[in-house]
């Protein structure tokens, strides 16, 4: 979910039937419109900043049983939406970290994130598969106040 940016009724379906051409590409279902990121395929240079990230979705993957999707239950089956913010917020509770943290979060840091390293509004959207510019605005506007102050010109 985190390297995706992906709402959590969305990451529960991917899979590696969603793989093409080392991209993972999906529909989301609010908006019905495409969002793909790198998977299996190296980084391009303007997404190195996030080759730590990437390296760790690597080891991950290579982990997981060869199943439909990639966060099924013990059984292998797809999560429910209910089940899968359940499993979410069971993790966050064994990692010890605030009850207000929610997969949302995850979604919104990992835009912020591509804003951070200077992507524009298409990738993320492309990215996060969110539909318009209009919705990463606020993201890009954020990361564009933050680089203005560690700015050295005067």
């Amino acid at each position: 979910m985190y390297w995706t940016g992906a709402r959590s009724v969305d990451a529960r379906r991917l899979g590696p039937g969603m793989v093409r051409d080392g991209m993972i590409e999906f529909q989301p279902q609010k908006t019905g419109g495409p969002a793909s990121c790198f998977w299996t395929t190296d980084l391009p240079a303007w997404a190195q900043p996030l080759s730590d990230d990437y390296a760790l979705l690597q080891e991950a993957i290579s982990a997981l049983p060869d199943r439909e999707t990639y966060l099924a239950t013990t059984a292998g089956k797809i999560r429910s939406e209910k089940g899968m913010i359940n499993r979410i917020n069971e993790a966050l509770s064994q990692a010890g970290l605030d009850d207000d943290l929610k997969a949302h979060g995850l979604r919104k840091t990992r835009a912020s994130e591509l804003t951070e390293i200077g992507a524009q509004a298409l990738k993320i959207m492309t990215w996060t598969g969110h539909e318009s510019p209009k919705e990463v605005e606020g993201y890009i506007t954020e990361a564009n106040r933050r680089r203005a102050m560690r700015c050295e010109n005067r």
